[in-house]
């Protein structure tokens, strides 16, 4: 052999081995990325199973009450705030409307953390006949990167029928989903004379509430906090339209009767919020 086979020789070899060792190092890094890709998969599946199990495990308690759905989040002596069983169930073992329904007074965060998740979450109930979707709270995993589902056929009771469904949760990657409500409604110059008689309607379409402790609302001129006080807390459930004004009496008494009031101090022309018992769609305030 000449010396010019011997240095290919020692060439490709050593091109050999710097190539194995980069294939080597190549392919830890890809089995130490699958393994926490692995193990945060693994921590999903674990989260969802137990919501689902949360879910349908009872009524779901606030306090020494079962019935937790009439309760508002920050609102009364008892808050769902304050801690929650979120049972979807009635006595019978169905899933029940009214509790299914009242996912929507929590706030994104706050739910999330009754229930012990630190990633996004998504809760849907759809009917299998007809095939419609009842309930929906959380974030929208439609374009997430990663997502684990935990899913439980159960019979759904709306009030005054009984269908056969599937509770959907998961736990998804992704960013937090947007909190924007939209100003539908402004009366800004009433008949009768007063600030009172002036209220500004907005619409959460969200499928979880707002949460609006730190926002503010102004004119030209300044201002102000729509909650005055660290301790107070204002929410609008999602998919609900509530009105924004110095009197809820005057409001009522003026306008139309509002099922409950959730009253709290502002700084200078808003004092309550009045959320409105009924659903709203968005296109019926455009």
């Amino acid at each position: 052999m000449n010396e010019n086979g011997v240095t290919h020789v020692i060439e490709f070899t050593i091109a050999l081995t710097v190539f194995v060792l980069l294939v080597q190092a190549f392919t830890s890094s890809m089995n130490y990325r699958i393994g926490i890709d692995s193990d945060n998969n693994n921590e999903r599946v674990v989260m969802a199973r137990e919501v689902l199990s949360e879910l349908t495990g009872s009524e779901g308690k606030v306090g020494n009450s079962t019935n937790w759905e009439d309760f508002e989040f920050g609102v009364g002596t008892t808050q769902l705030k304050d801690g929650t069983t979120v049972g979807l169930l009635n006595v019978n073992g169905e899933l029940d409307k009214d509790k299914c329904d009242a996912l929507k007074k929590f706030p994104y965060t706050q739910l999330r953390k009754e229930l012990e998740v630190t990633q996004n979450l998504r809760i849907e109930v759809q009917t299998l006949v007809p095939d419609e979707t009842v309930c929906l709270w959380g974030g929208d995993s439609s374009n997430s990167t990663i997502s684990v589902k935990s899913e439980k056929y159960m019979l759904y009771n709306d009030g005054t029928t009984i269908l056969p469904a599937i509770l959907t949760v998961t736990i998804f990657e992704g960013g937090s989903p947007s909190s924007k409500i939209y100003m539908t409604e402004i009366m800004y110059n009433p008949t009768n004379n007063g600030d009172q008689y002036e209220w500004i309607e907005v619409y959460n379409p969200n499928p979880f509430a707002i949460y609006i402790t730190s926002w503010t609302i102004g004119d030209l001129g300044d201002s102000d906090l729509i909650v005055s006080g660290d301790d107070k807390i204002l929410t609008i459930p999602g998919n609900k339209a509530g009105i924004l004004t110095t009197s809820p009496t005057v409001f009522t008494e003026t306008y139309v009767n509002y099922a409950y009031v959730d009253c709290l101090i502002i700084l200078k022309y808003l004092a309550c919020l009045l959320i409105e018992s009924m659903n709203l769609k968005k296109q019926d305030l455009e």
